[in-house]
């Protein structure tokens, strides 16, 4: 019974790294998912009919596609926290008031991903949104690594590396220390080109009411117009504190409810 278990475990795995294949190359035919897996196309073509009988990924003609089932199951994965809903209002009040790009990242699995990105706007797509970043190259993520002790912050790097973007990525672990130090003195985070060129985000950290990092505000653009760093900071440390506060108020608030 456990070796059965053990294989179902396995082939588990391997449909979900089909599925990643499939995201990765942006569709491809059963052939070049192989090639890319290294994986007999029997095989492959196997977990891809089994991807396709629910509904996780399409076919158009010999190519393969994700199913947009995965942007449902997205939508549900952002609502299932109402502190997220909380940090959604804030993202987007913030981004009226001072006419800039503002995300707002949580941590998963040792990467950020955005859920809100203020350039979706329902006609413009948000680049950011829905997309995971590396911690060391981004504002938002040296804000939550800030934020960590030593053994989280080896646990991430040993688990993802610290891989080069620009040639102002940070690549080594003392200057990355260096510069997460840094961020603890200075209450805010810089990514200074380094996961894109022309890119530059000022982020600060978001704690939940239990003072655990819950995730992290940027404001994002080009190096000339972010160029006033610790004026962003200071707005972005306000609209932060003002957020912190309403999960406060929420938990005190579901907190008495569930009592009664």
């Amino acid at each position: 019974m456990n070796e059965h278990r053990g294989r179902t475990h396995e082939t588990t795995n391997t449909s979900l790294r089909v599925l990643d294949a499939v995201a990765d190359l942006e569709g491809a035919t059963v052939s070049e998912i192989a090639d890319e897996l290294d994986m007999a196309v029997s095989t492959a073509h196997k977990h891809l009919q089994t991807l396709l009988g629910n509904g996780l990924i399409v076919k158009h003609d010999d190519e393969y596609q994700l199913g947009l089932k995965l942007y449902h199951l997205g939508s549900k994965a952002k609502r299932r926290e109402p502190q997220f809903m909380l940090a959604r209002e804030k993202t987007y009040e913030l981004a009226e008031r001072t006419r800039e790009v503002v995300n707002f990242s949580v941590l998963e699995n040792g990467r950020a991903i955005t859920l809100f990105d203020s350039l979706d706007t329902g006609t413009l797509e948000g680049f950011q949104r829905g997309q995971y970043f590396y911690l060391h190259s981004t504002a938002a993520g040296k804000a939550m690594l800030a934020e960590m002790d030593e053994s989280q912050i080896d646990a991430i790097i040993d688990q993802w590396g610290l891989p080069k973007f620009t040639e102002f990525t940070i690549t080594d672990r003392e200057t990355l220390c260096e510069e997460l130090e840094q961020v603890r003195k200075r209450g805010y985070a810089v990514n200074k080109q380094e996961s894109w060129e022309n890119l530059k985000a000022v982020a600060v950290p978001v704690t939940d009411s239990n003072g655990e990092v819950l995730g992290a505000m940027d404001v994002s653009g080009s190096p000339h117009r972010i160029s006033y760093e610790r004026s962003i900071a200071r707005t972005l440390a306000k609209s932060v504190d003002e957020l912190e506060r309403a999960l406060e108020s929420h938990t005190v608030l579901e907190s008495h409810w569930n009592d009664r």
